[in-house]
């Protein structure tokens, strides 16, 4: 069993912060980005533009 990790990443395609905030500019708790390498989860489909971005062992973004 491996490291799981939620996070708040910038898209590498528009650069908008995700996730999404909520109406009083609060990151929703349920819309974290989740990362778990071990599982193979290592992407995420951008809020804003749909676009999916890889996440790098270093936590960034890049396009794939």
């Amino acid at each position: 069993m491996g490291d799981v990790y939620y996070l708040k990443l910038k898209c590498a395609y528009c650069k908008r912060m995700n996730p999404k905030k909520d109406k009083t500019n609060q990151y929703l708790q349920e819309d974290y980005v989740y990362y778990a390498e071990n599982c193979g989860v290592t992407t995420f489909k951008c809020d804003f533009c749909n676009k999916v971005n890889k996440i790098t062992q270093e936590f960034k973004t890049k396009k794939i």
